[in-house]
């Protein structure tokens, strides 16, 4: 959620950011279905409690209770992350983006880098017309990455994102 988080934000604000790295944002072609089933007041109380009892413990406990299959220095930043994460995200979470985020894309006017999960021709060719109507974007799809782009590729991911740093 951090990408669709980061994209609302610079179209919203485009005064705010010099530059964004979208890391494979959800919701690009359609906003993410929510289950009817969910009574969403009881799931965002549900994910605020995590949220609290996560806060409540040391940084190496939240490691091994919910990281602890990723390198140790992922491990902590993830942990971090999730220590740092606001309990209103549940609520936005739950309830689902407004519209997919390719119709925020014409409003985000600061350059921008799409870095996207490996995928077939079809979505490849889907995410490159919605990057298009980025001002300021490039999108690269990441040989061999899953969802979590700079974990499973981070060699690839770290040159591409200093090029664009220094591109700025």
């Amino acid at each position: 959620m951090g990408a669709a988080t980061v994209a609302w934000t610079a179209a919203e604000h485009p005064d705010l950011p010099r530059g964004v790295v979208l890391e494979d944002p959800v919701g690009v072609h359609a906003t993410p279905q929510s289950d009817p089933d969910v009574d969403v007041e009881e799931a965002a109380a549900h994910v605020r409690a995590q949220l609290r009892e996560q806060a409540d413990q040391s940084m190496e406990e939240a490691i091994v209770s919910s990281y602890e299959e990723f390198d140790p220095d992922w491990a902590r930043r993830l942990a971090i992350a999730s220590a740092e994460c606001s309990p209103q995200i549940a609520e936005y979470a739950l309830e689902g983006y407004p519209k997919p985020l390719r119709e925020v894309f014409p409003d985000i006017v600061c350059p921008a880098l799409m870095l996207r999960a490996d995928a077939d021709t079809e979505r490849r060719v889907r995410d490159l017309e919605a990057a298009e109507s980025l001002a300021n974007g490039r999108l690269v799809h990441v040989p061999d990455a899953g969802h979590y782009v700079f974990h499973d590729e981070y060699d690839a991911d770290w040159a591409e994102l200093r090029a664009f740093l220094c591109w700025l």
